[in-house]
């Protein structure tokens, strides 16, 4: 559809400005489906870069950080060197580190902030996708909230599967049932992502907030 918008002596921005650009689809030109591949892209993000110089604009795509800890040993989730997650870690550092994606409609993912992949389930759960675009998205995480500070994750599946902590502390899906410790996890945020978008755009002259959804999920 089109939107016409009315510019009210924002437009054209002025050279020389220093222009934020702020949010979860700034730097991001997702695909879907029926669309096909262009031959190149270019995110809003890099537009603006090109037009008034990488020294003059700023970016953060506002998302929290967080980091996810176990409710049966109380150990964080980190992604290890062969990019398997396991539930082994006592204090928060990059490896536990992730980038918090909630699309609502229970459409939630985790992105490493040591590799910058997405959790993904391949047999266990593994930082190892570049981004959601299979047919049925493996990298989700469908939250219920159990308490004011505890989660159940459920995996992608058609069916009922919650996500779970193996005895070798790696994360499978498994059949649902009641929430013990092994499918609670405590989720906490690390860093908040509206106070670095905040912080930026307060020194700007000009801020540029791209918002929207992710057309997969």
């Amino acid at each position: 559809q089109i939107c016409l918008l009315k510019n009210n002596d924002i437009l054209p921005l002025e050279n020389g400005k220093k222009i934020a650009v702020i949010g979860p689809i700034a730097d991001e030109n997702y695909r879907d489906w029926y669309t096909g591949v262009a031959s190149y892209a270019v995110s809003i993000r890099e537009g603006i870069e090109a037009a008034f110089g990488k020294e003059n604009v700023s970016f953060d795509n506002g998302y929290d950080i967080a980091a996810i800890r176990s409710c049966k040993n109380g150990k964080y989730l980190s992604v290890c060197d062969d990019n398997v997650v396991r539930v082994e870690s006592d204090e928060i550092g990059t490896s536990e580190s992730f980038e918090y994606h909630d699309w609502d409609f229970d459409s939630l993912n985790f992105k490493s902030c040591k590799n910058g992949k997405y959790v993904f389930e391949d047999g266990t759960y593994k930082a190892i996708s570049d981004t959601p675009y299979e047919w049925f998205i493996r990298e989700w995480f469908k939250p219920t909230e159990l308490t004011d500070s505890t989660w159940r994750y459920r995996a992608w599946f058609d069916w009922d599967m919650d996500i779970a902590v193996q005895e070798d502390n790696t994360l499978r899906a498994v059949p649902s049932a009641r929430p013990s410790d092994d499918r609670r996890f405590e989720l906490c945020i690390v860093e908040k992502g509206t106070d670095r978008a905040a912080a930026l755009a307060a020194e700007a002259d000009i801020a540029v907030v791209v918002l929207g959804n992710h057309p997969m999920q």
